[in-house]
């Protein structure tokens, strides 16, 4: 170790390790790109980075640290081998990682399914001094989140607390003028691409910016103003919602062209259902040149379904005995359960639909025992974002008190997410589970994003 500190060429500068993915700057040095990450964040502008060594700055596109040039003549950390045991609970021969709760040696996939039992059993689960990389594992588990102090007041029966810890904040700089100075610069849509990277839609557009865990800007595309939701349906497609024009886009390969028009329905949100088929959800906006009574006849939200050509096959406005749709704002589809869950901002709803637009389950937010008291401000359930985990749990967040409603896949209520970070979850306006089991958080006041990690679990009953 003594020769190489001897000799910087061989060994980064800041990690004095052999290089990793070693990215060469303008001055002639050369790091790990992990290093230069991690020495970038504590700058307060990512569009340049001074040299650690030398001090010279140099301008980064957008902050992206991936696209400095590689210096390919520099000598590479070799892969560290695993050892590789046969895991305590199944036959399987990997890398294995120990159990600081008990003896145990298991491999990823059952010590992750084991880390859930513990916790949902309410099991003591203490850190270990040698527990090694589980340290920061165990610090989740033990990380209580805490509950504003209304939603532990409101009557509402509670199953189960899950808590969540902050693992990345930044925002997106605009690089288009929006009308008014003042307006905030708020996230309207998120969605994982296929090459799982985040796409963040902030105001309406007319950008869309796609960025890492990190919020690292990898790539930027410009849309018309006032699209409000991109999904990816494959084969690298996407259906874009245009909200303004009243019309759904389809992009290949970076050409874009009317895939269909919505007729009077503003499009909030777009998704494609097992079978193939694209469902729209928004509303009808005033209309100009119509009388006010029109108007108020036609304001109603729906669902469109088309099939995979364009071509319209129904429009959905109210489900068996219930009232009509009003302001449906966000929709998300389950896979697994094959289920629509539409928020509606108006009605202060939440659908649960099948396919076929029977109404399975509506969730209203109630919460009892605290009629006529000062906590009645705190009582009103305004849905907006939702998203389904990987079981088909159900996130909505409420826009009235910025809580996040947890719902089991056919709409009962769970209980709430929970965090010790400062600000909570911020003011939702968009939510997104990604491959990786994260949730991230679009902020309608700051307009930052906010990546949480569901650690644990605490179970009432």
């Amino acid at each position: 170790m003594a020769c190489n500190l001897k000799d910087d060429s061989k060994v980064c500068a800041i990690c004095w390790d052999e290089f990793a993915t070693p990215k060469n700057l303008k001055c002639g040095h050369t790091f790990c790109l992990s290093c230069l990450k991690s020495y970038q964040k504590k700058s307060e502008n990512r569009d340049e980075i001074k040299c650690p060594l030398c001090r010279q700055k140099q301008k980064v596109f957008f902050g992206c640290l991936d696209k400095l040039p590689d210096n390919y003549f520099v000598k590479l950390k070799p892969p560290k081998p695993d050892e590789k045991l046969c895991c305590s609970l199944c036959p399987e021969r990997t890398p294995l990682k120990p159990c600081s709760h008990c003896d145990l040696k298991l491999c990823p996939s059952c010590k992750c399914s084991h880390k859930k039992a513990l916790t949902l059993s309410n099991d003591e689960y203490e850190v270990s001094s040698d527990s090694g990389s589980d340290e920061d594992e165990n610090k989740d588990l033990i990380d209580d989140g805490l509950l504003p102090f209304h939603l532990a007041l409101s009557g509402q029966f509670i199953k189960t607390k899950f808590n969540a810890t902050l693992q990345s904040s930044f925002s997106i700089k605009p690089m288009s003028s929006y009308p008014g100075d003042e307006q905030n610069i708020f996230v309207s849509n998120m969605h994982e691409n296929e090459t799982g990277l985040c796409e963040i839609i902030t105001c309406y557009g007319p950008e869309c910016v796609r960025v890492d865990i990190e919020g690292t800007e990898l790539d930027r595309r410009f849309y018309d103003q006032g699209i409000s939701c991109i999904i990816g349906i494959g084969m690298e497609q996407k259906i874009i919602a245009h909200f303004h024009e009243r019309m759904l886009l389809k992009e290949e390969d970076g050409d874009v062209q009317l895939f269909t028009k919505t007729e009077n329905l503003n499009p909030t949100a777009v998704c494609q259902i097992n079978n193939g088929q694209i469902v729209c959800v928004g509303w009808c906006r005033d209309q100009p040149g119509k009388s006010k009574e029109t108007n108020n006849n036609d304001k109603m939200g729906a669902l469109h379904f088309y099939d995979r050509r364009g071509h319209f096959l129904k429009k959905i406005t109210r489900f068996s005995s219930e009232s009509y749709m009003r302001k449906p704002r966000a929709m998300s589809y389950c896979k697994s359960n094959d289920t629509i869950c539409v928020s509606d901002t108006a009605n202060k709803c939440v659908y649960i639909v099948d396919p076929e637009g029977e109404l399975l389950n509506r969730y209203t937010g109630v919460f009892l025992g605290i009629s006529g008291t000062f906590l009645d401000r705190f009582s009103v359930f305004v849905p907006g974002p939702v998203c389904h985990n990987e079981g088909g749990d159900i996130f909505v967040g409420n826009r009235a008190d910025h809580a996040i409603h947890i719902l089991s896949p056919i709409g009962q209520f769970l209980g709430y997410l929970a965090s010790r970070c400062d600000i909570g979850f911020g003011s939702p306006f968009a939510l997104m589970f990604d491959s990786e089991h994260r949730l991230w958080v679009g902020d309608f006041k700051d307009g930052k994003i906010r990546v949480f990690e569901i650690t644990s679990y605490k179970n009432f009953i």
